[in-house]
């Protein structure tokens, strides 16, 4: 079993949407399509200072392009950042 991860106060670990499809013809980052970047949640922290995390596992969300820090679990990528400062919404 590889590295896992716990995040603390206000942090999540979102595990981004994988490529799309273009016309059918191209693999395009999600970067390079300038629209918000998407995701699922795979863990979140436990808060700050009494205020309960608005996202819970499982949870899609749009963030941020900048911001979130790149981890990797069991051979895949995840993206490490701050709810408060980072998700824009929950979808």
């Amino acid at each position: 079993m590889g590295t896992q991860y716990k995040p603390l106060r206000d942090l999540i670990i979102v595990k981004p949407d994988e490529a799309e499809k273009i016309g059918g013809m191209f693999d395009m980052p999600q970067v390079t399509m300038n629209k918000p970047l998407t995701g699922t949640v795979h863990a979140v922290g436990c808060g700050l200072e009494g205020k309960p995390m608005k996202t819970k596992v499982g949870d899609r969300v749009m963030f941020k392009q900048y911001g979130a820090w790149d981890i990797e679990m069991d051979g895949e990528m995840y993206l490490m950042m701050s709810e408060v400062n980072d998700v824009l919404c929950i979808i």
